[in-house]
């Protein structure tokens, strides 16, 4: 009989934030405060969530030879946004 999975309630602001940070860290990207902080507020909130949205702010920054910023997390979230609405 298998027991059904649990899943882990959604981080708070402060564990996201800390979660991205140290996303950024493990690829050796240096990303300001301020970037983290709208990237926590605007972004769903979850583990997955929060790699995925690194390893997209990497690509990204590495193929438009840009840092990471808060505009460039926007243009990215938007996209992101874009591609969710397109698929339900």
């Amino acid at each position: 009989r298998r027991r059904p999975a649990a899943e882990a309630p959604a981080p708070d602001d402060g564990v996201f934030a800390a979660v991205l940070a140290k996303g950024f860290a493990d690829r050796q990207l240096v990303v300001d405060r301020q970037t983290i902080d709208y990237l926590t507020v605007r972004s769903e909130r979850s583990f997955a969530a929060a790699h995925a949205l690194v390893q997209r702010l990497d690509q990204a920054a590495l193929a438009q030879r840009r840092r990471i910023n808060v505009k460039l997390a926007g243009e990215v979230l938007a996209a992101i946004t874009a591609e969710t609405e397109a698929e339900g």
